[in-house]
């Protein structure tokens, strides 16, 4: 059936509710494919889902099946960035009501929190998702309903309106409300890689404010990190999202943590394969800029961080990445600053 003919059937105002559902089930796998949501955005499918949840708002089933029809649209990002701009906020409207209504139905609540991630991945949609309460909206879903996926999406919803607008980390971090949910959950959630990405995503966008880095710091987020690249240490998408995270604060890194250098040796050491030199000059990055600010003094040469790095072999490590990766500008001139900041006495690697 074509998309025209589906969603003038569902315009029926007497179709019954089932009878949606089927047909939203079709629209829904049409507007998967990304060369098909144009089509389906012409034909009129944004306002028309608008109109099923405004028809049926107490269904859940019709509620769900529109909410995924809109994801898979809003997996292109202009069509959300129109999605999230209509004029009245009408699409912004039925999603909210949606989650209040529905505010302990899992996959209702997990469907409308990715529609938001996505509808903030667009730029200039954080003020009106800000304006239609969508943040109170996100901590009540991760309050409410604790699974990973629910924490994953939230965090990269807040994650996306912060990055899309740095001026909500000030603006958040005044209550602290959500920071403190986004730790939470990568607390609690540090073996889960979605959440572990989406949350460091957040919290990278977080740093970007400098009055968030004490709150940061005291809110144990650097420990959050270290827990999250030693549990994942052989994947590099969790690995590069810490380090991001990480970078903003290490000017103002406790000593206590100077041994998180250690563990940037060894993720490398377990990642010497992956084909592109960025992830690489991030951990290079991140070491270096530990290394040339720690103050170890060196009394006990056994404590001594840079000596702890040399042991492992980083000179080795970096000799490995000018071989496989001998034109990249950036990698060479950041393995010379490597050199200079592990330079040790001979007594230190005793």
């Amino acid at each position: 059936m074509a998309v025209s003919t589906i969603l003038g059937v569902m315009r029926n105002p007497e179709l019954p509710a089932e009878e949606l559902v089927e047909l939203g089930g079709q629209l829904r796998w049409l507007a998967l494919r990304e060369d098909n949501r144009p089509v389906v955005e012409g034909a009129g499918a944004i306002p028309t889902m608008v109109d099923i949840m405004a028809r049926h708002p107490h269904n859940s089933q019709v509620q769900v099946i529109a909410l995924e029809v809109l994801c898979n649209l809003a997996g292109t990002v202009d069509i959300a960035g129109r999605m999230a701009n209509v004029p009245g906020g009408s699409v912004l409207d039925a999603v909210a009501e949606a989650l209040r209504y529905f505010h302990r139905h899992q996959p209702l609540q997990l469907q409308a929190c990715q529609l938001v991630r996505l509808l903030a991945a667009s730029p200039g949609t954080s003020g009106p998702l800000v304006e239609k309460g969508m943040v109170g909206y996100l901590l009540a879903a991760m309050q409410n309903i604790n699974t990973v996926k629910i924490q994953a999406e939230c965090c990269g919803a807040l994650g996306n309106m912060i990055w899309d607008d740095p001026q909500l980390a000030e603006s958040f971090s005044q209550d602290g409300c959500v920071l403190q949910f986004i730790l939470k959950s990568l607390q609690e959630e540090y073996s889960a890689t979605d959440v572990v990405t989406f949350a460091c995503h957040a919290l990278e966008a977080f740093a970007q404010a400098s009055i968030t880095h004490r709150q940061l710091i005291d809110g144990e987020a650097l420990d959050y990190y270290l827990l999250a690249m030693e549990t994942h240490s052989y994947n590099p998408d969790v690995i590069f999202a810490a380090c991001r995270a990480l970078q903003p604060l290490i000017p103002f890194l406790p000593e206590e943590h100077h041994d998180i250098a250690v563990t940037l040796v060894r993720v490398l050491k377990r990642n010497d394969e992956h084909p592109d030199p960025a992830f690489y000059i991030l951990i290079l990055t991140c070491l270096v800029d530990i290394l040339e600010q720690n103050t170890d003094k060196g009394c006990d040469p056994r404590s001594n961080l840079k000596a702890k790095v040399a042991r492992l072999n980083a000179h080795a490590i970096v000799g490995m990445l000018q071989q496989q990766f001998p034109e990249d500008k950036e990698l060479l001139e950041i393995i010379p600053r490597l050199f200079r900041s592990m330079a040790i006495n001979k007594w230190e690697m005793h």
